[in-house]
């Protein structure tokens, strides 16, 4: 990969929230559930997105596809997709970029397929909108997917529902009407969340796969460091709406610089563990509308300092290509 490269997504300052019941006359006020998420991403690469449950994972995907959120908007920052500032396009605009050039997977495929579609119906209609291609054609398209996703048999399973098949096998097929119009982006949000875990390891590896066969550059939101571990090449650790950690996947994993990185990775099991309870991070994610002062981690950091309390940690370069939004990482910081 080229280092000088322009990013395929350059994600700068991104803020989404809520708006706040106020007196009537006061000023408005909003939670932010995204606060100034920066990140970018090189064409054909692959970023995973992990971090607790509320930490914004999930907003942060439907952000970056501009996909509506129910009661949130997008209040400031900046999204730039292969040279064009999302956040400047018409609907109509965006709308012709989703499907075609920037594709999504959402986490339960039983709930964003069709039930009262075949499959088939379902993959067909992404080509027909966006490339205007036949009726014919569409079909026949969506036979290669079927099989280009590993789906036994595809000529009669895409006159199938999604409930005749296994959960597999539905997410199998929310991947190939993601890759319908061979997308630039593709999104994927917890897609292995519903899978029993060898079921997972076989989509993870599909997705490589595909990955490897298509050169799509890849967002993979998860909640499970493992699975970073097994399929991204970098790595942005979030917390509180914001990114806490980030940089290239191996060199984060082996040495965490921020302590709620270190903490994720101190919960997850070991096949050489001791028997007993896994470490836990005490307390809870922060509210977003009623975050903390400072840092966000600093209620259950075991590594606090006063500063902590207080002021916003800035992002510190703890090694090349990396990121750590902590006040431990800046020179003269003491810990108590």
């Amino acid at each position: 990969m080229n280092a000088a490269a322009t990013p395929l997504l350059e994600v700068e300052d991104l803020v989404v929230g809520y708006r706040l019941p106020a007196p009537r006359g006061a000023a408005a006020r909003h939670a932010r559930v995204l606060d100034g998420v920066t990140l970018e991403l090189q064409a054909g690469c692959s970023l995973g997105v992990v971090g607790e449950s509320g930490s914004g994972k999930s907003t942060l995907a439907a952000a970056l596809a501009r996909l509506p959120q129910s009661g949130l908007s997008i209040l400031g920052g900046r999204i730039r997709f292969d040279g064009l500032s999302l956040l400047e396009l018409s609907e109509a605009r965006m709308r012709a970029l989703r499907g075609s050039k920037i594709a999504t997977i959402l986490q339960d495929p039983l709930h964003s397929l069709n039930p009262l579609l075949t499959v088939g119906t379902q993959i067909a209609e992404t080509p027909m909108v966006h490339e205007r291609i036949s009726r014919m054609q569409a079909w026949a398209r969506a036979r290669d997917l079927l099989a280009a996703v590993r789906i036994a048999n595809p000529a009669a399973r895409v006159h199938e529902h999604p409930h005749q098949l296994s959960g597999g096998m539905r997410q199998r097929v929310a991947g190939a009407i993601a890759l319908a119009c061979a997308p630039r982006l593709l999104i994927a949000d917890e897609p292995t969340t519903a899978l029993d875990p060898t079921v997972q390891v076989q989509y993870l590896q599909l997705l490589q796969e595909l990955q490897r066969e298509h050169g799509f550059a890849l967002i993979l939101i998860t909640h499970d460091l493992s699975v970073v571990a097994r399929v991204c090449d970098q790595v942005a650790v979030m917390y509180g709406g914001r990114v806490v950690e980030a940089g290239p996947t191996a060199a984060v994993l082996r040495e965490p610089a921020h302590p709620y990185t270190q903490a994720l990775l101190a919960s997850l099991p070991t096949a050489t563990g001791v028997a007993g309870a896994l470490p836990v991070i005490p307390g809870q994610p922060p509210e977003p509308s009623a975050p903390p002062g400072g840092c966000a981690f600093h209620p259950r950091c075991p590594r606090v300092m006063p500063r902590c309390r207080s002021e916003r940690p800035p992002d510190t370069v703890p090694g090349p290509g990396r990121t750590s939004a902590c006040w431990l990482g800046v020179p003269g910081a003491q810990e108590p």
